[in-house]
C-alpha cells in the first residue's frame, strides 16, 4: 500500500469513527447541559459538570485525530446565510427536527422548547417531507444519515416542491464534519450547517441568523 492509499484508508476510517462517536457525545454532552439548567445540590452539579467535561475532553481529542491527518477540525465554517424568508419572524416560532436517534430528539427538542420554540419531531426523511407538507414550519433542523430517506434527499425534496416564497430554512446538524460534508449539505439545498455535538451558542447562532428580522438598511 503506497504513503497516498494508507493515507487515504486512515482518512476514511477516522471519518467513519467521527461519526460514529459524534452521535452520542450529542446526548453525553447535550444532556449534561440540560441537566445543569435545572436547579441541582452542590453535589448533584459537580457530577453533572464532569460528565460535560468528559464529553467536551472527548471530541477535543477527536478534533486533535483530525488536525494530525491534516483534515479540519472542528468543525468547518458555517456557510454563508442566505436572505432568511418571510418565514423567519419571531412571531410563527415552529420547528420541526428530524432525527433518527432518540436521545438526540429528546436533546434537541429539550433545547428548543427552553427557548420558545413549539417542536415536532420525526425520525425519517420520508416523514420530514411529509411533514413540511402537511403544516407550516419556520425552521427544519435536518439530520443528514437517516434510514428509509436521508436528510440530503428530504432536503432536495421539499425544494423541489417549495416556490421561493415558501423556502424553510434548512439546517443541517449532523455528525458528518469532514471536508466536503458541508458543501454536499448546500448542493442539498440545505441553509446552515453545524456539526455534532453542538453546543448552546451554536443552537442560539443558528436561530438568531434565521428567525429574527434582518436589519433594515441605512442610509
Amino acid at each position: 500500500m503506497t504513503d497516498d492509499s494508507a493515507l487515504a484508508a486512515q482518512r476514511e476510517l477516522l471519518s467513519r469513527m467521527s461519526r460514529e462517536l459524534r452521535t452520542p457525545l450529542v446526548a453525553v454532552i447535550g444532556m449534561a447541559g440540560l441537566l445543569l439548567e435545572t436547579e441541582l445540590g452542590a453535589r448533584q452539579r459537580y457530577c453533572a459538570e464532569a460528565i460535560r467535561h468528559s464529553g467536551e475532553s472527548l471530541l477535543e481529542i477527536l478534533n486533535r485525530l483530525h488536525e494530525e491527518l491534516g483534515v479540519a477540525a472542528e468543525p468547518p465554517a458555517a456557510p454563508e446565510p442566505a436572505e432568511p424568508s418571510e418565514a423567519g419572524t419571531p412571531v410563527r416560532r415552529r420547528v420541526l427536527v428530524a432525527e433518527d436517534d432518540a436521545i438526540n430528539r429528546k436533546v434537541v427538542s429539550h433545547m428548543l422548547e427552553r427557548r420558545g420554540w413549539i417542536v415536532d419531531v420525526v425520525g425519517t426523511g420520508r416523514e420530514a417531507v411529509d411533514a413540511v407538507h402537511r403544516h407550516r414550519y419556520d425552521l427544519v433542523v435536518m439530520d443528514c444519515d437517516m434510514p428509509d430517506v436521508d436528510g440530503y434527499a428530504a432536503s432536495a425534496a421539499i425544494r423541489a416542491r417549495e416556490t421561493p416564497a415558501q423556502r424553510i430554512p434548512i439546517v443541517a446538524m449532523t455528525a458528518a464534519a469532514m471536508p466536503g460534508d458541508r458543501e454536499r449539505c448546500l448542493a442539498a439545498g440545505m441553509d446552515d450547517y453545524v456539526a455534532k455535538p453542538f453546543s448552546a451558542d451554536a443552537l442560539d447562532g443558528v436561530l438568531r441568523r434565521w428567525t429574527e428580522p434582518a436589519a433594515p438598511a441605512t442610509g
